[in-house]
């Protein structure tokens, strides 16, 4: 089974909220197939990271009285939120770290651990700051260091990961404000009596569209009203045309494709990740041919954004056997010699 990922209309770039969700489920899955992998992160970095913070006491301090004048009060934001959102201020990301005096160390046993487990790309180490950072904060929050995990921490991070160009696509302060702002954030449908609203084509596919308006339409009895479904059928068929000429026209924006399947990403971890495997070990665990690994394999790391390994690295292969990926890509790289 394919994914589709992403939230709905998105920019094509190299950042958008389709491949931010797909490297999130990468990410998210290496615990599953390489346990070692986050607890190394924070046996490796977290004290240094910690550090740094005592060092920035004062900066972060400044930021949330800043964030407190503004929002505490608010429904919405208690003490522990405001110190979340003033974390996450004071560090976005592993660019941020370039910015703190001290840091080198953080910055210096990072990169040692990417490399380490072959994740050296820039959104792998986003994501392992944001790991830090947010078991730091769940834990000053909930005073539970000792019982929140590492993993927990690790999962925590994808929520970010996919929420952040949705932010950025969508920005409330952009041009495309009013009627049209609003169309793509939601549909509104009345008739007759019936009036419910269903999230827009910024947030769902348009198959994830029209099933969340069918099931709003049922629930509210749709059928029950004479002509009300032929008046439902109108009013989304004109949303859908409406949203996708303004979309198109105002903000180059288009239906993220549907991707990879699930496997090619375990594939990727299990070939990527020491101890590294083989095309032809994981081929036969799954009862597919070895090239179907290394396509979903070379695929799956393009659209990610993850430089592959260097064949030379140990890959588990009986000795004297070919090398899978020297040949994978001989084969379907290179043109064929007639």
């Amino acid at each position: 089974m394919k994914n589709r990922f992403g939230y709905g209309l998105e920019k094509s770039s190299g950042d958008n909220s389709s491949k931010q969700h797909a490297r999130a489920l990468f990410l998210s899955l290496i615990p599953q197939t390489r346990a070692d992998v986050v607890p190394n992160l924070f046996g490796t970095a977290y004290q240094p990271f910690l550090e740094l913070l005592d060092n920035h006491r004062e900066e972060i301090l400044q930021i949330r009285s800043s964030l407190e004048s503004e929002l505490l009060g608010h429904p919405d934001f208690d003490a522990a939120a405001i110190t979340g959102i003033a974390m996450r201020l004071f560090i976005p990301s592993r660019h941020a770290l370039h910015e703190k005096e001290g840091a080198e160390t953080l910055s210096r046993l990072l990169l040692g651990w990417s490399r380490r487990w072959n994740l050296a790309a820039d959104w792998c180490l986003d994501y392992a700051v944001v790991s830090l950072r947010e078991h730091y904060v769940e834990s000053q929050s909930t005073g539970a260091f000792d019982t929140y995990s590492f993993n927990a921490a690790w999962d925590a991070s994808g929520f970010e990961m996919k929420t952040t160009p949705l932010l950025v696509q969508y920005p409330f302060d952009e041009d495309l404000g009013g009627e049209a702002g609003k169309a793509l954030n939601e549909f509104h449908f009345k008739y007759k009596g019936l009036d419910f609203k269903v999230a827009g084509l910024s947030l769902l596919s348009i198959a994830e569209f029209r099933r969340e308006v069918r099931l709003k339409f049922i629930k509210a009895s749709g059928k029950n009203v004479r002509g009300a479904g032929k008046a439902l059928r109108f009013s989304v068929n004109s949303y859908i045309e409406k949203v996708s000429k303004v979309a198109r026209l105002k903000r180059s924006l288009k239906q993220p494709p549907v991707k990879t399947e699930q496997a090619h990403f375990t594939w990727l971890i299990r070939w990527q990740v020491p101890e590294c495997e083989a095309f032809r070990k994981i081929a036969k665990q799954y009862g597919v041919h070895w090239t179907t690994v290394g396509e979903g394999v070379q695929a799956t790391a393009k659209w990610l954004g993850l430089k592959l390994r260097s064949r030379r690295i140990h890959s588990g292969r009986p000795a004297g056997s070919v090398n899978d990926r020297a040949r994978y890509l001989h084969r379907v790289v290179s043109p064929k010699r007639r």
